[in-house]
């Protein structure tokens, strides 16, 4: 009696096509952007880094704060655009809080002419502390020196800090007027740079003809 054969069987298995592959990766890329964008939202919402109507910067962005979510952050720029931000974004880049500042600081450079002398340089210096000792948006910490002989101005260095919550633009605008009004009763001038001189046809002699580039082109024909 011939031996029993075994009859053997060979399983093949076929290799995931490349639409397969591609789009399992797709799917791994998605859900790891979900997660942190999830992260994302639990870290804001937990270290409050910023709230709704703050002024925050961010990735070039520079805005207000209008709505928190878990996935995304909504900001209304100062032009008054609305961008949606991945919140994975604040996870991985430095977030400034402009509206945490407790103060703004603001430097301001006064050109006096060299009209001006010794006694001139100090009464500007205590005008301006003056004026920012007056305006109730402005800190006590006032800073002003002489600090420096320009090139065609004898230069005032004014440092003050406006409060947190004050209006920057109006507080700043108050004092430039303020400055303009008091230095003008004072006849302090400010500088100005000089004008580039440039001869006229009245400057050149008579017999000179004007440079070649300047005389006019003769019809040929």
């Amino acid at each position: 009696m011939p031996p029993l054969s075994r009859s053997t069987t060979s399983a093949t298995t076929s290799a995931p096509s490349w639409p397969d592959s591609a789009s399992a990766v797709w799917r791994f890329l998605a859900a790891q952007d979900t997660v942190s964008n999830l992260f994302g939202g639990v870290t804001i919402l937990m270290d409050k880094p910023f709230g709704i109507n703050e002024r925050i910067r961010i990735s070039g962005f520079d805005g207000i704060i209008s709505e928190i979510g878990l996935r995304s952050t909504r900001l209304k720029t100062l032009e008054g655009r609305t961008v949606t931000i991945p919140n994975s974004t604040f996870t991985q880049n430095p977030i400034e809080n402009i509206t945490s500042e407790p103060s703004r600081k603001v430097v301001l450079n006064l050109g006096l002419t060299y009209d001006a002398d010794d006694a001139g340089i100090q009464k500007a210096l205590e005008l301006v502390k003056q004026i920012a000792a007056k305006n109730d948006n402005v800190e006590e910490n006032v800073l002003a020196s002489f600090n420096a002989f320009g090139d065609f101005a004898l230069n005032a260095l004014f440092i003050d800090y406006i409060k947190s919550g004050a209006d920057i633009l109006d507080t700043q605008t108050q004092i430039n007027l303020e400055i303009l009004r008091r230095f003008g009763q004072h006849n302090l001038d400010f500088a100005f740079p000089p004008k580039p001189y440039t001869p006229s046809n009245s400057d050149r002699p008579q017999n000179q003809k004007p440079p070649a580039r300047c005389r006019r082109l003769k019809a040929v024909g």
